[in-house]
């Protein structure tokens, strides 16, 4: 949804208004309007609720939507001929590089999070 990732406001979604407060989605009426979690903080939710570790986790955010959406092979894998999408994470799990058809398209102003041991 437009409005994942980005502050609380009032966003369009399909013709209708959607409030986000406190990163909740929400119609006019006040029915949920759909998520605004980020694939990032699903899967430190992930390894948060299960105890699942890092290589166990990862899958469910790559090869297995993949598979499920019948382009295995080219999308949720690091192989050549696949496409070139990677997302480089911190310590923390959280987006520090985006990298999509071979190209940086995101990179974290927070360069002190990355080199600090």
């Amino acid at each position: 949804m437009r409005a994942t990732g980005l502050t609380d406001g009032e966003y369009g979604l399909g013709g209708q208004v959607i409030m986000v407060k406190d990163g909740v989605a929400r119609t006019e009426t006040g029915s949920l309007a759909g998520s605004t979690l980020t694939m990032d903080m699903a899967l430190r939710n992930m390894i948060r609720f299960t105890g699942l570790s890092l290589s166990e986790a990862i899958p469910m955010a790559t090869s297995v939507p993949a598979e499920a959406m019948s382009i295995k092979g080219q999308k949720g894998v690091l192989a050549p001929g696949a496409d070139a999408d990677v997302v480089i994470l911190d310590r923390n799990l959280n987006v520090w590089l985006t990298i999509v058809g071979g190209q940086v398209v995101y990179k974290s102003n927070d360069t002190e999070r990355i080199h600090s041991r």
